[in-house]
């Protein structure tokens, strides 16, 4: 068939269902020899595969191979397909979604082999979903540049909270170097809910979410529970999450100078101080912060501390996110408890901020929060003074919205 350029497969075994990883009955593997298809540049197979040969990898532009089927693999070697990688030239498109068989013991952790890797000049997309070590050991065979919009989903089903962690980082390549848009992002955004755990990344300013990103999302007992029996600890196994990851996020973005944009959305009242300074102390150039808990009904007391503190060590540092002119706030206002105590700590932060000089005064503030009970309209207008007083004025927004605990949405 030497004119064919397109080979589409779709392989339909309604009996092959099972977990990741197993399958009822094992997927086609088809032999495609570039002497047979000398044109043929795009391959797309569900539920079907195949192993390019190094020729037949050269003139490939597009490849997309997936399980096909909810929860199984297609249970390929990974070696072979590493083996070929180098040989993807002209690839402007790769995406693999289940296709390699579970690591063992062995291969977890394996070092790459020595040999160049491909530079990937002409990749535009690239998603894999699979194992974390697996994926990274693709990562690691690429040299990726920042125009490639990136889509890397771990499964993590069975990992402990810990492991959650280590997944993530085990998606990226050995060498950070080797993903471009990892020293180029200007936006940050951190989500760890009970749909998603997710760090995303974007060259783009403002929490653009046009291409190109780079998502790393895993595949947890601890999330994505709307399809799946809720672990009986995941709320406080989310609490952890999202703090190794704050707490290392400079381990993943290791340029954070370009940032400006940072997102953090899930139990951020939990959030330790330690762990807010560890992920903003080297943010020098950011701007525009929003802190949204995912059920509104915490409240991040300890950022607030943290950003009205002068850093103990190294001595002569400069207050945390020193440019920071946009802040949005969305959580619970503890009235019953804690009475207006919430809203002083703002007063208090802006205050201290705007005495100390090097620090730019607050453009934008918002703040949405959530009351079981009804607050002092006298109380709630003074509070709209102050915080008009304390920012460039024209910016600011303070909502406190009346709700029970249970139910808490944002418009």
């Amino acid at each position: 068939m030497p004119k064919l350029t397109t080979l589409n497969v779709s392989h339909d075994d309604s009996a092959s269902t099972g977990s990741f990883g197993t399958a009822g009955s094992p997927p086609p593997v088809f032999d495609l020899s570039h002497l047979r298809f000398p044109s043929l540049s795009s391959i797309r197979m569900s539920h079907a595969s195949t192993t390019p040969t190094p020729a037949l990898a050269s003139q490939l532009r597009f490849l997309e191979m997936k399980s096909g089927i909810a929860g199984a693999s297609l249970q390929l070697p990974l070696e072979p397909f590493l083996a070929t990688l180098g040989s993807f030239a002209q690839l402007q498109k790769l995406s693999l979604t289940r296709c390699f068989a579970a690591p063992n013991d062995r291969s977890t952790g394996v070092p790459p082999v020595a040999r160049p890797p491909l530079i990937a000049s002409r990749l535009t997309d690239l998603a894999i979903e699979d194992y974390p070590s697996s994926i990274g050991r693709i990562m690691s065979e690429l040299v990726v540049p920042s125009s490639t919009n990136v889509f890397l989903r771990g499964n993590a089903r069975g990992a402990t909270v810990a492991l959650c962690w280590s997944s993530f980082r085990a998606m990226l390549p050995h060498d950070l170097q080797r993903m471009d848009i990892l020293s180029a992002c200007k936006s940050i955004e951190v989500t760890v809910t009970r749909r998603a755990c997710r760090v995303y990344g974007s060259t783009k300013g403002g929490g653009d979410h046009t291409s190109p990103g780079m998502t790393l999302e895993l595949e947890t007992d601890f999330c994505h529970t709307q399809d799946h029996a809720a672990h009986p600890n995941a709320p406080t196994a989310r609490r952890y999450i999202l703090s190794f990851l704050l707490s290392a996020l400079e381990e993943i973005f290791p340029s954070s100078k370009t940032v400006t944009y940072l997102k953090i959305h899930g139990p951020v009242g939990a959030v330790a101080a330690d762990d807010w300074i560890n992920a903003l102390s080297p943010l020098d150039n950011l701007r525009h912060l929003i802190v949204d808990d995912e059920y509104l009904v915490e409240f991040p007391d300890r950022l607030l501390d943290c950003l009205r503190a002068q850093p103990v060590e190294p001595r002569g540092s400069p207050p945390l996110c020193p440019s920071l002119d946009s802040l949005e706030l969305y959580g619970d206002l503890d009235f019953e408890e804690e009475g207006m105590a919430q809203l002083e700590r703002i007063i208090a932060t802006l205050q201290w901020r705007r005495q100390n000089e090097g620090i730019t005064t607050l453009r934008v503030l918002n703040v949405e929060l959530f009351s079981t009970v009804a607050l002092p309209v006298q109380a709630l207008e003074h509070y709209r003074r102050e915080f008009y007083r304390l920012t460039f004025k024209s910016g600011c927004f303070l909502e406190v919205r009346v709700s029970p605990l249970h139910g808490r949405t944002r418009a």
